[in-house]
């Protein structure tokens, strides 16, 4: 009896009220917080049949964890893709808890809570809201919702419609905006195309520098570069290599209520 693994067996019974966890909205959609901003959250528990489920005892557990916002577009066959979402989502588990509350919900069912959010905090989080909620038979439901804050109000993610070109074609750029909890966003902003390229600058055995259209015809001459300096010569030495940067346009763009524009 040391070993063996103790358990009770009971009987199943079909839950009688429901708990939902409701966070604010703006303009009908889900709000996104900002860090610093205190969280506002409404625990409402019902019975199936209609009526509230007062005075019940309710104890709610706040978990927080780092958040990474990812957004990927639709695909044309999703289904096929649903194992590949990235792993890390998951990586940090239930998170830490930072707020333990018991509380009992009044007359309508419902019960407040306010929890703050960390000011400067050098990353995003996602915060888990659990409810217990124990009425008079003491039967247990449980509810959770998700609410995540963030250090910027949207993301932008440009993507072009294809990764390779060729000289003169076009390319069409497509921009997604979308707040913390992915619902599109109408935003206004700017935007600047640069192009990079590879650049080298050698100093030759006379300390001349060699750059630019003379350097490619210096490679282009013999097999070996740099050059092997004439007899008693200093040998090429390199001075710079790195990419250089031209600005090919800025524009004012804006993107629509479905957060889009190309």
């Amino acid at each position: 009896i040391g070993n063996s693994t103790l358990f009770r067996l009971e009987e199943y019974k079909l839950p009688e009220f429901k708990v939902n966890i409701q966070t604010p909205e703006e303009a009908g959609i889900k709000k996104a917080f900002r860090l610093g901003d205190p969280v506002e959250v409404t625990v409402q528990a019902d019975d199936y049949f209609g009526g509230a489920v007062s005075n019940a005892t309710v104890e709610v557990l706040v978990y927080q964890k780092p958040f990474y916002h990812i957004w990927q577009p639709q695909r044309d066959y999703p289904w096929f893709y649903e194992d590949m979402s990235p792993f890390y989502r998951n990586y940090w588990g239930e998170g830490q808890v930072i707020k333990r509350e018991s509380l009992r919900t009044d007359a309508t069912g419902k019960v407040n809570l306010t929890f703050d959010t960390p000011r400067n905090a050098q990353q995003d989080f996602e915060y888990r809201i659990e409810a217990r909620v124990t009425d008079a038979s003491r039967r247990e439901i449980l509810g959770s919702e998700t609410v995540r804050v963030t250090r910027q109000r949207y993301y932008v993610y440009p993507r072009p419609e294809h990764n390779l070109y060729r000289p003169q074609d076009k390319v069409n750029i497509n921009i997604k905006t979308l707040d913390a909890n992915s619902q599109p966003l109408a935003v206004e902003g700017r935007i600047k195309l640069t192009r990079d390229f590879w650049y080298e600058i050698w100093l030759d055995s006379d300390g001349r520098e060699i750059k630019g259209a003379d350097l490619e015809s210096f490679r282009a001459k013999g097999s070996v570069f740099p050059p092997l300096p004439p007899a008693g010569g200093r040998p090429w030495q390199l001075k710079f290599r790195g990419y250089q940067q031209d600005e090919i346009l800025t524009r004012l763009i804006k993107t629509g209520t479905d957060g889009e524009t190309e």
